[in-house]
């Protein structure tokens, strides 16, 4: 819980997600993703992970080819197309790639998602 001017509030969690598991019908979903910068254009970068791209909406633009994880929120774009809009950026180079794949593998494995 955060107290900011004597209010509180819960900022609801970040959920992983794949980028091709985002929709138009996420929108407002607060989501956690991850890949690298494969285009960077004012303050809009497009994040590809191994299932697709999206378009992230950011105020500081991290270099191409960077590998990050990105804190947001689904939105869509005047266009109509589908957006993240960035709350916070975690530069994730030391990452190792090859075990966090086995890691979520596993993980999705034993414990599957409800569809509630």
């Amino acid at each position: 819980m955060v107290n900011v001017s004597g209010t509180s509030f819960v900022r609801e969690a970040a959920i992983f997600e794949e980028i091709s598991a985002l929709s138009g019908e996420d929108v407002g979903r607060r989501v956690r993703i991850m890949g690298f910068v494969v285009d960077v254009q004012n303050g809009l970068i497009t994040l590809s992970d191994d299932t697709g791209r999206v378009n992230v909406s950011v105020e500081d633009s991290p270099k191409l080819q960077a590998f990050i994880r990105v804190f947001g929120t689904i939105s869509l774009s005047s266009d109509g197309t589908l957006l993240v809009r960035a709350d916070l950026i975690q530069d994730i180079a030391a990452l190792d790639k090859q075990l966090y794949k086995r890691a979520i593998r596993l993980f999705k494995t034993s414990f599957p998602r409800r569809n509630d």
